[in-house]
This record gives C-alpha cells, sequence and structure tokens, in this order.
C-alpha cells in the first residue's frame, strides 16, 4: 500500500482480548482523526464476550471514512502473538500500534505521518501515554521515564500502547519472530515485547520520543499491570538489552 503524495502510509493495529467496553472509544478515536490511516486491523485473541460484535458494528463506519478494516483472529493465546499476525497482515509503509484502551489525540496519525515524512532516516517512535487512574506517584514515575526516553537512547522505550515504526525495517529486523525463545531464556515474567523490539530498533537506527504523539488510557490493575511492573521492569530491561545485544549484530 503506497501513497501518491510524500507522506507514508500507515496500518494500525489493535490486538484484544475481551475488551468489548473500550473498543468503541477506541475506534472512535480513530474515526475522529484529522488525517485518517489507510488501514485498521483489529486481531481478536479468542475474546469470549460480545468484542467482535462490537468491532463488527464499525465496518460501515470505517468504509465511509475510507479506511480498510480487518477483523483477525488468532488462535494461539497472548498478546505477542496477535501483534505479530497483525504486522504480519500490515500492507502499509507505517505500523502504528495501540492497545484496546488507547485513546489517540486528533491530531496522531497526521503527526506520526509528518515525521516519517520528513525524516527518513528515522525508522521508529513513540510517545506519551497518560494513565488517567493511576495516582500522583505513580503518574509522577511516569513522567520521568518519559523524560529519560527523550534524552537517552540508552533508556529509550517505545510503548506498545502507543507507538508507530516502518515495516520494512521490522521485516529486516525479523521483528517478534524470536521474542517467545528470549521470553523463556531470560524467564520474563510479564510480556515485554515493546522492550524487545525498542532494543532492535535501536540498534539498528534511529528512533524518536515525540511528545506530540499523545494517547491515554487505563493503568491496568491486574496481572501485567503498571503498578505490578514498577520493580520488574528495570530488572527485564537490562535483561533483553543483554539478550539483543549478544544475538543481533546489525
Amino acid at each position: 500500500m503506497q501513497n501518491t503524495n510524500n507522506n507514508p502510509t500507515i496500518s494500525i493495529i489493535i490486538p484484544c482480548y475481551n475488551e468489548e467496553k473500550l473498543i468503541a472509544e477506541n475506534f472512535n478515536h480513530i474515526l475522529n482523526q484529522t488525517v485518517f490511516p489507510e488501514e485498521v486491523i483489529f486481531v481478536d485473541n479468542n475474546s469470549t464476550d460480545n468484542s467482535i460484535k462490537i468491532a463488527k458494528s464499525f465496518i460501515n463506519k470505517f468504509k465511509e471514512k475510507g479506511i480498510d478494516f480487518k477483523i483477525l483472529n488468532e488462535k494461539i493465546q497472548g498478546q505477542t502473538s496477535a501483534r505479530i499476525l497483525g504486522f504480519g497482515q500490515a500492507k502499509s509503509e507505517l505500523i502504528g500500534t495501540l492497545d484496546t484502551d488507547s485513546l489517540i489525540s486528533r491530531n496522531w496519525v497526521k503527526v506520526a505521518k509528518d515525521i516519517f515524512a520528513k525524516n527518513k532516516k528515522i525508522n521508529l517512535i513513540s510517545g506519551p501515554f497518560i494513565f488517567v487512574n493511576l495516582n500522583f506517584f505513580q503518574k509522577f514515575t511516569i513522567n520521568i521515564c518519559f523524560i529519560l526516553y527523550t534524552f537517552s537512547n540508552f533508556f529509550f522505550l517505545m510503548w506498545g500502547c502507543n507507538r508507530v515504526f516502518r515495516k520494512k525495517i521490522y521485516n529486516k529486523l525479523n521483528g517478534l519472530k524470536d521474542y517467545n525463545e528470549a521470553s523463556k531464556k531470560l524467564n520474563l515474567k510479564y510480556v515485554y515485547d515493546d522492550n524487545f523490539l525498542s532494543e532492535k530498533f535501536k540498534r539498528f537506527g534511529k528512533v524518536k520520543f515525540v511528545w506530540k504523539l499523545k494517547a491515554k488510557g487505563q493503568g491496568r490493575t491486574g496481572t501485567g499491570s503498571v503498578s505490578n511492573r514498577t520493580i520488574d521492569q528495570p530488572i527485564s530491561f537490562f535483561k533483553i538489552k543483554k539478550f539483543v545485544a549478544q544475538k543481533n549484530n546489525f
């Protein structure tokens, strides 16, 4: 899927597992963009609620905006497997990834397209994700992380709930194909495929934290939530960094 003007095309990938209460608002934020994506891929991961039914109710709404909308099913359980399927099916030059609760700002697509069109050396961008239901200390800690991402390539981390990257570079780096191997070998407690891709992209080319690429959503309170990861994430960050450095010589 190539664009006729200077701006690259973009596919947005959204994995989902039992998120019936969040899908409509997520989709409405995409449909309210100042510039529309060329493609949206919704990857259901064996939901048992009304997620697919709600997704199907938006087919005509996306069509009216000229957006190619696909609903896929990944039978292998897990967020990473769902993302791999979606990334592999994307037809655009850029891949944007959101979680089901990601609510993007009105200029999100425009900001992403403009950045990649103006700077051919940038391969990946990520932006702030505002967790609306976290306490003051948690929000303060996350903002410190954002500052580190901005000024330090060493600490840069793209958020799976708010990121955009070049598909051709993702394919060149073999994407997430070896993530499950890394996860088992490193005994990772939670899903850290965003950390994993960040390290691959950092070693290959230019990455950038973009404050204008804004999104907001919920800080999850269950297994794998922001709160539960507070101690585990820094440890896993260095484990992944070492693994990628040893395994990949770009």
